[in-house]
């Protein structure tokens, strides 16, 4: 089994264009992020629907506004978590999404945020999904390096 690459760092400016390049497979591809999803009370909203990128751009939902109080009582439980995390992955198929951007800016509660993304991770990874994970100051990079493929500072 190959190893798992760090993950690479993504800058808060680029985040905050919504537009940015990465290097995959020897190439580089154009990334376009639109915040597009808004979980609350362990659902999943749609707040834009977008599908008109380019051709060969690559389109990454954000899902932003996770708030302690709602998510922490859905991610802690395993039923509920693991309804949430097929969800996620479902919206992103059903919009031929490919990279998912879970921003924690908001986020105080970091062990089961954590648990969260390692369980949601793989499932993105086996469609072929990237994900990147936007951090704030009370969350530890080096606890996600090796869990997600890309960290926005």
């Amino acid at each position: 089994m190959a190893k798992r690459e760090e993950a690479k760092e993504i800058s808060l400016v680029d985040y905050e264009t919504g537009i940015f390049e990465i290097q995959k497979n020897q190439e580089i591809q154009k990334v376009i992020i639109k915040q597009m999803y808004e979980i609350n009370d362990s659902n999943i909203e749609i707040k834009e629907d977008i599908k008109n990128v380019g051709e060969n751009d690559k389109l990454w939902a954000t899902f932003s506004d996770i708030p302690d109080s709602n998510i922490g009582e859905t991610i802690a439980d395993y039923n509920t978590r693991t309804e949430l995390i097929d969800e996620i992955v479902d919206k992103v198929i059903e919009n031929n999404i490919n990279g998912v951007c879970i921003d924690l800016s908001n986020v105080t509660d970091t062990n089961l945020i954590k648990r969260f993304i390692i369980e949601l991770t793989p499932k993105l990874r086996e469609i072929g999904v990237s994900t990147s994970l936007v951090i704030n100051e009370g969350i530890n990079q080096e606890d996600y390096k090796n869990i997600v493929d890309y960290i926005v500072k």
